[in-house]
């Protein structure tokens, strides 16, 4: 789905625009068969692990970029 966001600056406009189109896929998918989810499931857990390096450096990269913030308090991770 993240590669269907439009990319923004701004984390509202992003975050609503995930939010959309989330509340749009909800509706198909309570009509999707038990089958069909669990092939939609296992694609993307197969893509999770497919990319695991990547994800974890680039988790490691936004963790370096917020260092020395307090974007890693408590009261930010909500």
């Amino acid at each position: 789905m993240l590669d269907t966001v439009a990319l923004s600056p701004d984390i509202d406009v992003l975050m609503n625009d995930i939010g959309r189109k989330a509340k749009a896929a909800a509706r198909p998918l309570g009509f999707a068969s038990t089958n069909a989810k669990n092939k939609a499931l296992n694609a993307m857990a197969d893509a999770i692990l497919a990319n695991k390096a990547r994800i974890l450096s680039e988790n490691a990269r936004d963790l370096k970029d917020v260092e020395g913030t307090d974007m890693l308090a408590p009261s930010s991770i909500a």
